[in-house]
C-alpha cells in the first residue's frame, strides 16, 4: 500500500532534502525572473504550511504510490539484466502531502494571472471515511469552499487530477486552506493524501511586451528519454488513433528519424550508449547492475566542461548514479527512491528549470513510463487522453482513444496489458506537454534544442513474449527519435527523414549543436546522416542484454543470434522485412545468401571492424557472440 512517512522516515527525509535542494526557493516572492506571461509553479509539497487547527505534525511531505491494489503485487523477475531487482511497487511514486484527520492547514500565497490549484486525491493505506475541503481565504474575506471530497473509493485507477480555477482572485494575496475531518468514528488513524499539490499562475504582462532577447552563443539542451517506448506507439510514427498529441506537435516542429534503432534491449546499457556515443561492447555496461566506467566520457561531462549547467532527473532506481554510473558530469541529480511517475520526474525538472541561471543548461529527464507495471492514472487507464496539447494550462477536454472502460491485466504477474500500455503512453505524453509548456511560456524554447528518444521498445505479445523487452526484433529496438532545433539553427520544420540511424548518433549531434567536436565515438552526426540525398547508415547493430547475442539490420533484412536468453530460444533468426514486416517467419538455416552476408557483417562489427576503432581485446560476451555465429 501507500508508504507513509513514519514507516520510511529516513528514506523520505532524504528524498525531501534532495527535492528541496534541486527546487531552490519556493516562495512566489523569491521566484526567478522569467519573460512576462511565463508560467510559475509553486509546489505546496515543499512549502511550510501554517497549522490552523490540530497537531503540528498533522501534515508532512512524503512520496506515495499513485495507486494500490487489493492484493499485494508479487515480486517480479527482471528478464533483461544480470541482477534481478527487488520486488516492484504496485505503482510509481509522486510527491504527496499526508494530512491527518482533525487538522486544518493553510498557505499564504500571492496569485498571478490565470491561477489554478491542482492535486490528485490518492488512495490511503487503510480504508477510512474522510471529509476533506479545499477553501480559499481572500485577504480580509470569508473562506470560499472550492472542493469537497475524499480519497478515491477504488485503489486503481483512482481519481483524476482535480484542478480548481482561482481566476476570480488573480493577482491577489490569499490563503489556500486544506481541512480534513473524519467522516465517521473508528479506530483507524485517518489521513488524506494530496498527490502532487501545486499552484500555477502566469506572471502578468502589465501592459508590457515581451523583453528583447539576445541569442546565446550555444543552445540549451533538453534530452527527454522515455523508457520502453515503441516507435509505433507514437502518432508521428503512424499510431492511429494517436495517444500522443504533445509528441505529435513536437514532431511537427522537429526533424523526425523514422528508422531509428537502439543499440541494446535494456535500459542502463542503452542510456550508456546515448550518453557516450559508444556501442555496448565499447562502453562496457551490459546489464542493470554494472556502472559505466569512469574512464568513459559522457555528454554531460563534455557540456559541463564547456560551461553548461547540468541536471539529470532519473525515474528508475536502477539508473541512479551509484548503480548506473550515469551521474558523471551532472551537477545536480534527482534520483528515484523507487520508481518515479512521470508527474514526479517532470515536477522535479520544472523545479530546476525555474531556478535563475546565467549559463546554458543541459537537462536529461528520464521517464520510466510506459514500463510495466501498467498502472496509468485516470482517465488514461480508462481510455481517454488530452484532446490537444495544453502546456501547463489545465486540460479542458478529453477524448477517447479506445472503447472506454477498465481493462484487466493480460499478464497478471507483470501487470501488463496492451490497452494499459497505451494509457501509459498517453500519460507520458501529457507530462512531456507540461514540461514543454513551461519552456515555451518562459521564452526558452527559442534557444533550446529538445531531443526525444526511447531507450528500447517492448514485446506486446509478439513472438510469444508478453510485456518484456527480450529479443532483438523491431518491436524491441525500433524507437522514436526526434530533435527540435533552436531558432538559431535554420532548418525546415517537421521533416520526416528516412534512413537507418542509431540512438547513439545523438551524442555527436548534441555535441555539434553545442559547438563541440566528437573525439571518436561510434556515433555519427544525424545532420550529416540523412537528408539532402543522404540515406543514413547501411546497417544498424544491437546487442542482447538478456543473454549473449547480437543483431544486424539493413533496410530490407534483419539477422540476429540469441544465446542464453531465458525467453528467446538459442539460435539464428533471419527475416525478410520487405515481405514480413512483423518478423513472424524465421528464414534462418535455409542457405540464403543474405544470411551468410549478414552473419559475416555482424562478426566483423563485433570484432570492431566497422566502429570507430579497436578498443582492446574481445570481452567474454563478444567472444560468446562470435562463437554463436560459428567463429572462433
Amino acid at each position: 500500500g501507500v508508504k507513509l512517512a513514519r514507516a520510511r522516515h529516513a528514506a523520505l527525509v532524504s528524498a525531501v532534502a534532495l527535492a528541496l535542494a534541486l527546487s531552490g526557493p519556493q516562495s512566489p516572492a523569491a521566484a526567478p525572473p522569467s519573460p512576462p506571461g511565463g508560467w510559475l509553479r509553486v509546489d505546496l509539497w515543499a512549502q511550510r504550511a501554517t497549522v490552523v487547527r490540530g497537531r503540528r505534525d498533522g501534515i508532512a511531505p512524503l512520496l506515495a504510490h499513485v495507486a494500490t491494489e487489493p492484493a499485494a503485487m508479487p515480486a517480479r523477475e527482471v528478464a533483461v539484466g544480470a541482477a534481478p531487482l527487488p520486488a516492484a511497487p504496485t505503482a510509481p511514486q509522486v510527491r504527496a502531502l499526508f494530512q491527518r484527520a482533525g487538522t486544518t492547514v493553510a498557505w499564504p500565497l500571492r496569485l498571478g494571472a490565470e491561477p489554478y490549484f491542482a492535486f490528485t486525491p490518492l488512495p490511503g493505506e487503510a480504508p477510512c471515511a474522510i471529509a476533506a475541503t479545499v477553501s480559499l481565504l481572500p485577504g480580509g474575506g470569508k473562506p470560499v469552499v472550492l472542493w469537497r471530497g475524499g480519497p478515491p473509493r477504488d485503489p486503481w485507477p483512482g481519481m483524476a487530477e482535480v484542478t480548481l480555477d482561482l481566476a476570480p482572485w488573480a493577482e491577489q494575496s490569499v490563503a489556500l486552506q486544506l481541512d480534513v475531518r473524519r467522516g465517521a468514528p473508528g479506530s483507524v488513524a485517518c489521513a488524506m493524501l494530496w498527490g502532487s499539490p501545486e499552484l500555477l499562475s502566469r506572471e502578468p504582462l502589465n501592459g508590457r511586451g515581451a523583453p528583447a532577447r539576445a541569442t546565446p552563443p550555444h543552445p540549451n539542451i533538453v534530452l527527454l528519454g522515455a523508457d520502453t517506448l515503441r516507435a509505433d506507439a507514437v502518432g508521428a510514427w503512424g499510431r492511429r488513433p494517436s495517444v500522443t498529441p504533445a509528441l505529435d506537435a513536437l514532431a511537427a516542429e522537429s526533424d523526425v528519424w523514422l528508422d531509428a534503432f537502439s543499440t541494446v534491449n535494456s535500459t542502463n546499457p542503452s542510456f550508456a550508449s546515448i550518453h557516450t556515443g559508444l556501442y555496448v561492447h565499447h562502453h562496457g555496461v551490459r546489464d542493470l547492475a554494472s556502472p559505466l566506467p569512469e574512464a568513459r566520457v559522457t555528454l554531460a561531462e563534455r557540456l559541463a566542461d564547456a560551461g553548461y549547467d547540468t541536471c539529470a532527473v532519473i525515474a528508475a532506481r536502477h539508473l541512479d548514479p551509484d548503480r548506473s554510473g550515469l551521474g558523471q558530469g551532472f551537477a545536480a541529480v534527482a534520483a528515484a527512491d523507487e520508481t518515479a511517475a512521470a508527474r514526479l520526474a517532470v515536477d522535479q525538472a520544472i523545479d530546476w528549470l525555474q531556478r535563475p541561471r546565467s549559463r546554458p543548461f543541459f537537462l536529461w529527464v528520464h521517464l520510466f513510463d510506459p514500463h510495466t507495471p501498467h498502472l496509468p492514472p485516470a482517465p488514461y487507464a480508462l481510455g481517454e487522453r488530452a484532446a490537444r496539447p495544453y502546456g501547463l494550462s489545465p486540460v479542458r477536454d478529453w477524448i477517447p482513444f479506445r472503447a472506454l472502460g477498465p481493462r484487466p491485466f493480460r499478464d497478471a504477474r507483470l501487470r501488463g496489458a496492451r490497452d494499459l500500455y497505451l494509457g501509459e503512453v498517453a500519460y507520458l505524453d501529457r507530462e512531456v506537454d507540461r514540461l514543454l509548456g513551461l519552456l515555451r511560456s518562459r521564452g526558452l524554447l527559442a534557444d533550446t534544442l529538445v531531443a526525444f528518444v526511447a531507450d528500447h521498445g517492448e514485446n506486446l505479445e509478439e513472438h510469444g513474449i508478453t510485456y518484456r523487452h527480450a529479443g532483438l526484433w523491431d518491436a524491441t529496438t525500433h524507437v522514436p527519435l526526434m530533435v527540435r532545433w533552436p531558432q538559431a539553427t535554420p532548418r525546415p520544420a517537421g521533416r520526416r527523414l528516412r534512413g537507418l540511424v542509431q540512438t547513439l548518433d545523438l551524442f555527436p549531434t548534441l555535441l555539434g549543436a553545442a559547438g563541440l567536436a566528437d573525439d571518436g565515438s561510434d556515433g555519427r552526426d544525424l545532420r550529416r546522416l540523412t537528408g539532402a540525398g543522404r540515406h543514413g547508415r547501411s546497417a544498424v547493430f544491437a546487442e542482447q542484454s538478456d543473454g549473449q547475442g547480437a543483431a544486424v539490420r539493413t533496410a530490407g533484412w534483419r539477422y540476429f543470434v540469441s544465446t542464453g536468453s531465458r525467453l528467446v530460444a538459442d539460435g539464428p533468426y533471419l527475416y525478410d522485412l520487405s515481405r514480413d514486416a512483423g518478423e513472424r517467419r524465421n528464414l534462418a538455416g535455409q542457405g540464403r545468401r543474405q544470411e551468410r552476408e549478414l552473419r559475416a557483417l555482424l562478426a566483423q562489427w563485433l570484432r570492431g571492424g566497422t566502429t570507430a576503432g579497436q578498443r582492446g581485446q574481445l570481452t567474454a560476451e563478444q567472444a560468446a557472440a562470435l562463437r554463436a555465429l560459428g567463429y572462433d
